[in-house]
């Protein structure tokens, strides 16, 4: 499954682009507004509730995405404010369930850190991993998945 992904521009207007990578975004019914997303079966609802437990935390959906190489590029963003079509709300928490290939899940501080430095941080996501962007993360923090041309499928 390949969905289209709504985001802002710099200048204000909406514009859609086919998200690369393979994802599954699987969410409770529960979900407002939600795009592209599939309803809980029970063998994704245990799925969710095991994710819930490792992330001590709740959430209404998750996201697997599988990555078969490194060619997909997911530019800087956050996942809410305007524009948002994701159902994710305000300050969301985010669970994201990575499959394929070890790729770099890079997050960098919208405002200069206590040494007036943006903050970059750099993290491998190997195949299984479970990322979880909590509370406040959308507010403070930009995230990207730079291109690799060394990682194979």
């Amino acid at each position: 499954y390949h969905p289209t992904y709504v985001f802002q521009e710099p200048g204000g207007s909406f514009a859609k682009t086919l998200i690369k990578r393979g994802q599954a975004r699987i969410c409770d019914v529960v979900c407002p507004g939600s795009v592209g997303s599939v309803q809980l079966e029970s063998w994704s609802e245990e799925l969710l509730r095991s994710i819930e437990v490792a992330a001590g935390t709740s959430f209404n959906c998750f996201v697997a995405n599988h990555y078969a190489d490194g060619r997909v590029v997911i530019n800087w963003h956050s996942d809410s404010g305007p524009g948002d079509d994701e159902g994710l709300g305000p300050n969301p928490r985010i669970g994201s369930l990575s499959l394929g290939a070890t790729r770099t899940f890079s997050l960098k501080s919208k405002r200069p850190g206590p040494r007036g430095c943006i903050i970059h941080l750099d993290v491998p996501l190997i195949h299984g991993s479970l990322l979880v962007m909590g509370k406040n993360s959308q507010t403070h923090w930009l995230h990207s998945l730079p291109a690799d041309e060394w990682v194979r499928g």
